[in-house]
């Protein structure tokens, strides 16, 4: 039996060695310990503790006696971004793994971009037979909804499974919430299994009738005491203080603006290309500036991100700058002094606080809304209905209530601005007429068309000239594009019949990525002439 009380032990020894005697790791320390003698015999649990607190290692240690305890089969810990998914697979696999164990035998990695060193390690993995598997939302909730026999087979294992949805908040578009919950209020009542919810942002959407229908809202106990989150609540007031900027701003006032708070500093933008804008910008004042987002390919943001855990760890009270787009907005352990986020939902706004004094390490930190008017700084057309509760929690002045409740009224207000009671009721429609197909189409997370972008010119060359390429390699040096900007950029196709292209202009792998190209290409298209 591989969920044993020995690999309990081994997680409470590598928890106890984090050490810590602060507010903070003292707050850690009882979530850990209430999370760890939670009943197994509830079915679904929601834990709302604070980002920073410890739930990666905390809702583990739940889902491992409750495995012991119920002879659970797998633990399943599904995340909403890829680039993720290696922070807690390294934690899990230094925690979890037995003397004598592979790493990769009991801990695996699944997701688009996860290498193995064998046949069997994938196999093992892409099926979900591992004991404990880390996968994204994204392969675990549309295998949910498939209808396709490869991913059917994967479901096979989920019977007698716990699993832990983490940053819950950010797994999928409200409108799939409802189906997916009647999937998983069955695998928890009919197929034994047990679910956590987790997120320092979560919303109680299962308590709204409105979101999951008349007669199907209920409530879902928290893991977490009243008195445990008590305290948190009051720490997160302490730890961060989430402000508004009253102006709106053009490119310069923000770049000055930027300048003047408290390094070192993140800003987080609505799109890839202000994002690019405002990082050069600022590293063209002179500015020590480090730019985050996929206009990088995967083992670029990698080499990135690992400078700037390096620069937070060595020089905590530096003055430079991260500019970046959400991709650092969940999961990543980062913490800076202040941090500006330009103004989208309110749960996105909480995130980045989760990347500003983390740890309770200053005495006072910033997390600032703001609002951008240039050019240069396109908006974003996700989000005008959400933008509007984010205004209006501000003028209600609601920042000070507890962060769960908070989320709660933010969701519920995004809901009734953007009704997705259509979407809703026309995916559970086809269930109810046996149109799997059509269910499996409505249930797909990531439905943009994009295209696979090929920046590394040895191996276009090589897929040019017919040779076989890894695919994980390949993946690792492109970027996803949409196609409209594909046929825009004029891009040229290659490899026989496939889908890849390859990137035509400037490419920067330590700082822009392809917005060095893209950024240029406007340039001469404003100045209407190019040196050359």
């Amino acid at each position: 039996m591989l969920f044993r009380s020995e690999r309990l032990a081994a997680l409470d020894r590598y928890v106890g060695s984090l050490g810590g005697s602060g507010a903070r790791d003292v707050l850690r320390s009882r979530i850990y310990a209430a999370c760890r003698v939670a009943s197994p015999d509830n079915f679904i649990w929601a834990c709302d503790s604070p980002v920073g607190s410890g739930k990666t290692t905390a809702i583990m240690a739940y889902l491992l006696q409750a495995a012991i305890a119920l002879g659970l089969r797998h633990i399943f810990v599904v995340l909403p971004y890829t680039n993720i998914v290696q922070q807690s697979v390294d934690v899990y696999r230094k925690a979890l793994v037995l003397p004598g164990e592979g790493p990769e035998k009991i801990v695996a990695a699944h997701h688009h971009l996860a290498e193995f060193r064998s046949a069997d390690l994938r196999f093992l993995t892409t099926l979900w037979d591992a004991p404990i598997i880390v996968t994204t939302a994204v392969q675990f909730f549309e295998t949910l909804g498939a209808n396709q026999t490869p991913r059917l087979r994967k479901l096979h294992q989920l019977p007698g499974s716990g699993v832990f949805i983490d940053e819950a908040h950010a797994a999928m578009p409200i409108h799939i919430w409802p189906f997916m919950w009647d999937q998983i209020g069955s695998l928890a009542r009919d197929w034994s299994c047990r679910f956590v919810l987790g997120s320092g942002s979560l919303a109680k959407f299962w308590e709204n009738p409105r979101i999951l229908g008349e007669g199907k809202a209920e409530t879902i106990p928290s893991m977490i005491p009243d008195d445990i989150r008590a305290a948190s609540s009051i720490f997160e007031r302490s730890r961060v203080a989430y402000r508004t900027q009253p102006e709106v701003l053009n490119l310069v006032r923000l770049c000055d603006w930027i300048q003047g708070e408290p390094g070192p500093r993140l800003a987080v933008l609505n799109t890839v290309q202000s994002a690019a804008v405002v990082a050069s910008e600022l590293r063209r004042r002179g500015v020590s500036t480090l730019h985050l987002s996929t206009a990088l390919a995967p083992v670029h943001r990698k080499a990135i991100l690992r400078l700037i855990r390096l620069r937070l760890k060595t020089k905590p009270e530096s003055d430079w700058v991260l500019v970046a787009t959400s991709c650092v907005e969940a999961g990543v352990d980062l913490s800076f002094a202040t941090a500006f986020r330009e103004r989208c939902r309110a749960a996105s706004l909480v995130q980045i606080g989760g990347r500003v004094n983390r740890h309770g390490e200053r005495s006072e930190a910033d997390v600032w809304d703001f609002v951008v008017n240039d050019p240069l700084l396109p908006p974003h057309p996700d989000f005008r209905h959400s933008r509007e509760v984010v205004e209006d929690v501000f003028r209600k002045a609601m920042w000070d209530q507890d962060l769960t409740a908070l989320m709660t009224y933010a969701l519920e207000q995004e809901f009734k601005r953007h009704s997705g009671e259509q979407k809703i009721a026309e995916l559970f429609g086809k269930e109810g007429v046996g149109s799997y197909p059509e269910v499996a189409k409505l249930t797909r997370l990531i439905t943009s068309d994009t295209r696979l972008v090929v920046v590394d010119t040895s191996l276009v060359a090589a897929i040019g000239e017919g040779a076989k390429v890894d695919w994980h390699e390949l993946v690792a040096h492109s970027v996803q594009l949409w196609s409209n900007k594909v046929e825009k950029l004029a891009l040229n196709q290659i490899g026989h019949g496939s889908e890849l292209y390859a990137w035509g202009y400037d490419y920067d792998p330590k700082f822009l990525g392809i917005m060095a190209g893209v950024l240029k290409m406007e340039q001469i298209e404003r100045d209407g002439y190019a040196f050359v």
